[in-house]
């Protein structure tokens, strides 16, 4: 990779004069995190930008699904085709058009979500009954975790095993939407652990043509003993979703719930099973490791005889050591660890009228190392690096019949700081280079003649501070993102491809104010300014970039049981997905609002939340003039029983 192109300090004044403005609703970093560096640590150092969601506010929320409880927070920003997140990608920094799944990563766990192809993380495979706590990292993290961490990380920890429970929901909602979610675990004295759960969902969905039928079950055993804990967990999911695809604007205005009339459907089955240790082998240090398994089979109906039948098989392997050494300051931690991942890509299809087959496997080794190490008792450095080698053995039918090898291999390094100017202030400063490599499938759509598509490259710098006391807090941030070779995909020559060198400027700013002991209040405002920096489309903005959103939380006790909740997010306009040139009509932004109701007696919960509350009439996604449009005023009706 190429070698910073200024210092760091250079950098760091690029980024304050970057375009800024924002503030945003964030939890207080008073819980452990493990985002920042892989490990659990209980004191923010690292100079990253970690906004926390805890469980008190999900369920305060009232929300059904994982996207209802992301987007608009930690600067995340959902794409959701259908308004029920069965097909919603989550972007940040400006990566939220079509390629917003590969540029931003999605963990549970730890556990990557992110596939080796261009189809986006399986967000419905995460039930939020099981969630703990949402981890947000704001802005790249190539360093410390590879391939597709361009605009941040989204960290999904599940709830702990404990003493004894049980509980079944039961929901219902607008669309003949049906809920069925049962759990149970327990842990026993002498150390061994269990939880299982299953989710059954059903809907008829917004629009014509798209029904759901979902069904997840999980199960984790573990054992804790004085040394540490190994679990085993498996998790089978099963959906059958019809997609009503894209319509003009003469269908919307004739009946805006309709499809496109040509039956189309994707059923996919997927298989995860996860295995993984940590072990002390020392007072100060210990050794971490996760092997995980995952298949995953499709068959899609896309329109006209656009038909395909796939399958996925990622393997990955995950070792790491961590160690923390005192020095005169303080405990300097060292994080060393490989991520190993291995795929197979199979897919037969028929794309306007003409057969293809395709098998790609992919191997990505990577080596990595990061330190965080405290100069005094206010100024801590953390410096790490990462090499990344690819391998790519492809054949296609019609593209690269007799096969082809396609390799590379890169280096990219970060380089940050953090001081505490008192307990409540902690300013901040990084550079981060980043990088992802081309899809399993992206290589196959490629321009004619192009053989291997170039490796996405770039560099992430950012400034920030953050203040809290008691229950209050602030976050202010600017960044600059530079990119050369960014992966796109071209709808016109319906081709991946790689871009001119592109750049993105924004601002964050987040706020939380407990204004009673009853009330707390929140806002978030971002601002990005995307646009292409050379080529021929230079000046021009990136599409499906929205430069201002907003988002204003309100959370009141009403009582001892009673919990109300608000929201209102904005979205300005956007360019439409595939329009580099700029010239039709951007789709408009909106302004939405959403609340909720819960309520808690002893062992039972109920929770009711409407979205859109005012029934706005919008579209989630335009391209080329043809539009998703979102659901409008819907509600959802939880009943919890916990033992």
């Amino acid at each position: 990779m190429k070698s910073f192109k200024k210092s760091l300090l250079a950098s760091l004044v690029v980024s304050a004069i970057s375009p800024v403005s924002a503030i945003a609703e964030t939890a207080q970093l008073d819980t452990v995190v493990v985002s920042a560096t892989r490990s659990e640590q209980s004191n923010i150092s690292t100079p990253s930008s970690i906004t926390v969601i805890r469980r008190d506010e999900i369920e305060a929320s009232g929300a059904s699904h994982i996207i209802d409880i992301i987007n608009g927070r930690g600067g995340a920003q959902v794409r959701d085709f259908y308004g029920d997140g069965t097909r919603a990608t989550i972007g940040m920094r400006g990566f939220t058009g079509d390629t917003a799944s590969s540029n931003t990563l999605i963990l549970v766990d730890g556990r990557r979500l992110n596939n080796p192809d261009s189809s986006g993380p399986d967000l419905n495979s995460i039930s939020l009954d099981n969630v703990e706590r949402i981890e947000i990292v704001q802005g790249s993290a190539g360093t410390l975790y590879g391939d597709q961490a361009v605009a941040g990380v989204i960290n999904i920890i599940t709830r702990d095993i404990k003493d004894f429970s049980a509980n079944i929901s039961v929901d219902a909602g607008s669309y003949d939407t049906t809920r069925v979610h049962a759990t149970v675990s327990n842990r026993a004295k002498n150390g061994f652990g269990f939880r299982f759960s299953v989710d059954n969902k059903k809907s008829d969905g917004y629009r014509e043509n798209n029904e759901l039928d979902y069904e997840n079950f999980l199960g984790k055993i573990d054992y804790k003993h004085a040394k540490g804990v190994v679990f085993l967990e498996h998790q089978q999911v099963y959906e059958d979703l019809n997609t009503p695809g894209a319509i003009n604007q003469a269908a919307i205005d004739a009946d805006r719930r309709q499809s496109n009339g040509k039956n189309q459907f994707n059923d996919t089955d997927t298989n995860v099973t996860r295995i993984g240790m940590r072990h002390n082998l020392s007072q100060n240090w210990s050794f971490e490791a996760e092997i995980t398994a995952r298949d995953s089979d499709s068959n899609a109906d896309f329109g006209g005889g656009d038909v395909s039948t796939s399958r996925l098989e990622v393997n990955e392997f995950t070792p790491r050591f961590i160690g923390f050494v005192p020095t005169a300051h303080g405990e300097a931690q060292f994080t060393l660890g490989a991520d190993i991942i291995e795929s197979e890509y199979d897919i037969a299809s028929v794309f306007f009228g003409s057969p293809s087959s395709t098998n790609n496997k992919q191997s990505v080794q990577n080596i990595y190392g990061q330190v965080v190490v405290p100069l005094s008792k206010s100024i801590t450095i953390t410096t790490g690096a990462r090499y990344s080698d690819v391998e790519n053995d492809l054949v296609n039918s019609s593209a690269f019949p007799a096969g082809v090898d396609i390799n590379d291999n890169l280096t990219a390094a970060e380089l940050g700081i953090s001081y505490a100017f008192n307990p409540q202030i902690r300013l901040f400063a990084r550079a981060d280079q980043n990088f992802r490599f081309a899809k399993v499938n992206e290589q196959t759509f490629a321009p004619v003649g192009v053989i291997g598509l170039e490796t996405q490259e770039g560099t992430s710098y950012e400034i920030g501070a953050e203040w809290r006391k008691n229950k209050h807090s602030a976050k202010a941030l600017v960044y600059r993102v530079e990119l050369d070779n960014e992966i796109d995909f071209d709808a016109v020559l319906f081709k991946n491809n790689n871009l001119d060198p592109t750049k993105r400027n924004g601002l964050t700013l987040e706020g939380r104010y407990q204004a009673t002991p009853k009330l707390a209040l929140g806002a978030q405002y971002n601002y990005t300014n995307a646009k292409f920096s050379e080529g021929n489309f230079d000046g021009n903005r990136i599409p499906f970039v929205a430069k201002n959103t907003a988002l204003l939380t309100a959370n009141y006790d009403l009582t001892s049981q009673w919990t109300l909740f608000g929201e209102i997010q904005y979205i300005s306009n956007r360019v439409q997905a595939g329009d580099f040139a700029n010239t039709r009509d951007e789709l408009d932004g909106y302004t939405l609002a959403n609340v909720a109701a819960h309520y808690k007696h002893k062992n039972l919960t109920i929770s009711g939340r409407i979205q859109n509350l005012f029934g706005k009439e919008y579209s989630s996604y335009a391209t080329f003039d043809s539009y998703y449009t979102a659901p409008e005023r819907n509600a959802i009706l939880s009943v919890n029983y916990a033992y």
